[in-house]
């Protein structure tokens, strides 16, 4: 993992975290949405593609958001375009 891959992981790990404080893990089937927000710029060469971000969203919400994440059954991802790069996520229980 690039160096600044890490960095970003641990930056959302430690966000994750303070959002999180006190609060378990969810432990059943769970549903995940997501949107990438890529700051605007004209070349993304350089930029990953989406399943190496979703990958690296699960990674960093693991043990934190859910237990792991093979109880993810349900998700829905999208990457756009704005002026902030961020990361907008929905993570709850998967209905049965």
């Amino acid at each position: 993992m690039p160096k600044a891959a890490k960095e970003a992981k641990l930056e959302l790990q430690t966000h994750l975290l303070r959002l999180t404080a006190g609060q378990q893990p969810l432990a059943g089937p769970i549903r995940f949405d997501y949107t990438f927000v890529r700051a605007i710029k004209r070349d993304h060469r350089k930029d990953g593609d989406g399943d190496n971000y979703e990958k690296w969203l699960w990674d960093s919400a693991n043990g934190i958001l859910f237990v792991d994440d093979k109880q993810i059954v349900e998700w829905h991802g999208r990457i756009v375009e704005d002026e902030t790069a961020r990361v907008e996520l929905v993570v709850r229980e998967a209905l049965r």
